[in-house]
């Protein structure tokens, strides 16, 4: 038996959630699943656009944001029988990246990477490519599941000229989970929460705001409730939305992460 006894744990991910659920389960905690969000791969159609624009128009820079997201681009120009073009014009311009398993997929397709990030967040790869200068540089951007302004501003306010493509999509299963995982936060019903992926964290915040109740959110996490993260760019995210108390494990694994949470209530 862990260190969970008794504790309230809300899982947020769909992905493995039974597994997870069983995880928490074996260290002593009540599971409570509380879904936030689903991934949905685009379909080679949906990019299309953006490929044979890209394809077209060239681009100076060409931007990786997530190794899944990276995959399932050139999966994409591969079923749209544009692989040799859309190489060619990948491996012409510079690369930046962002997260280690990006890196790893480029470099399955040979790729030379320029520019990569120090800490698998949007500001670390926005930071990475500060004193690069974009003014009216064509910018080929992978976006990870949503629109990130943050990151899409950061490009903007460089002048440059961006293609987007959003390899999948992020939906949210069950809009009233959120509100009632908010309320559970805010109240002290759940004494830690499991996030898996940064548009969990996204979803939650933002429904947090509409209420008006997003620093009541983040106070909660820093005081009282959890805020367990499976990785550095799902902690950057949680940061930039107040909370500075993050439990994360040193390799980001889910499992990793419910030993890393455990192992707070064990000096809680």
């Amino acid at each position: 038996m862990g260190n969970l006894q008794g504790k309230r744990i809300a899982i947020t991910g769909s992905r493995k959630m039974m597994e997870m659920s069983m995880m928490v389960q074996k260290k002593g905690g009540i599971a409570f699943e509380r879904p936030l969000q689903e991934t949905i791969k685009c379909t080679p159609e949906d990019m299309k656009a953006s490929i044979e624009e890209v394809i077209a128009n060239g681009t100076d820079w060409s931007v990786f944001t997530t190794g899944i997201g990276t995959s399932a681009v050139f999966e994409a120009a591969a079923a749209l029988g544009l692989t040799e073009p859309f190489q060619k014009v990948i491996a012409a311009s510079r690369i930046a990246t962002r997260g280690y398993k990006t890196v790893q997929e480029l470099k399955k397709h040979g790729l030379t990477l320029e520019v990569e990030d120090e800490d698998g967040t949007n500001a670390g790869l926005l930071s990475a490519l500060e004193k690069v200068d974009l003014h009216e540089r064509r910018v080929f951007l992978q976006l990870h599941g949503e629109p990130v302004p943050a990151l899409e501003q950061g490009f903007t306010n460089k002048g440059a000229d961006i293609t987007y493509i959003l390899p999948y999509k992020t939906t949210v299963p069950q809009p009233e989970i959120v509100t009632k995982l908010v309320n559970e936060v805010i109240d002290g019903d759940i004494d830690g929460v499991l996030f898996t992926a940064t548009p969990q964290v996204r979803v939650l915040f933002q429904e947090a705001k509409e209420k008006g109740l997003a620093e009541q959110l983040a106070e909660a996490f820093n005081v009282r409730a959890a805020a367990g993260s499976v990785g550095k760019v799902t902690s950057g995210t949680l940061n930039e939305y107040g909370v500075s108390r993050v439990i994360a494990p040193e390799h980001e694994r889910m499992g990793a992460l419910v030993v890393a949470v455990d192992e707070f209530f064990k000096a809680d």
